[in-house]
């Protein structure tokens, strides 16, 4: 890719970010983000896209958001990897059905089910959709200083419809 082209979507060239990438699904959440960053500078806002860099420790990094979905996001990926992009991180909210899990808690999901339709363009589906295991392994062994309390979990991309969730919630006011 020429230095002066940019990607269609997320309006950023090759080196314009460093190898690491944050992705959280919200422009806002981008900009929290950022701020924990040494020099941050916004580079980009196109839509649902908004790219900040900067460093830690003396590393390039950057945080660019996704917008909502699969599609979205494999967008975002696609064109952060034309533009050096070597490890993303997705960051972001997430519901959980399990007691085990609450709220402020981190999940660190060492697996996916995938039915969310985008993968299948990629993988076909029996493929597994697991994390870096080196990557989570480090996740797992975070300082003691960190006070929130961290677990891994399946997870599954597939949303459920609001019909199936009320289900279940007048199924519970039965008991």
């Amino acid at each position: 890719m020429d230095e002066q082209k940019k990607v269609m979507h997320l309006g950023i060239g090759k080196g314009d970010i460093g190898r690491y990438v944050f992705l959280p699904g919200s422009p806002e959440r981008s900009e929290k983000i950022a701020g924990y960053f040494d020099n941050p500078k916004e580079i980009a806002f196109h839509r649902e896209f908004r790219t900040f860099t900067g460093t830690l420790d003396g590393e390039p990094v950057a945080v660019t958001s996704s917008g909502i979905g699969g599609p979205s996001t494999a967008i975002a990926v696609e064109e952060l990897v034309e533009c050096g992009a070597h490890t993303i991180i997705r960051v972001g909210t997430c519901a959980s059905t399990s007691k085990k899990v609450g709220i402020g808690d981190v999940v660190i999901p060492n697996g996916a089910v995938r039915m969310e339709g985008v993968g299948c363009h990629y993988l076909p589906l029996e493929f597994p959709s697991v994390p870096d295991f080196d990557l989570m392994k480090r996740w797992r062994k975070r300082p003691e200083s960190w006070s929130f309390h961290i677990m891994s979990a399946l997870r599954s991309r597939k949303p459920l419809s609001i019909h199936r969730i009320r289900r279940r919630q007048s199924r519970s006011d039965m008991n």
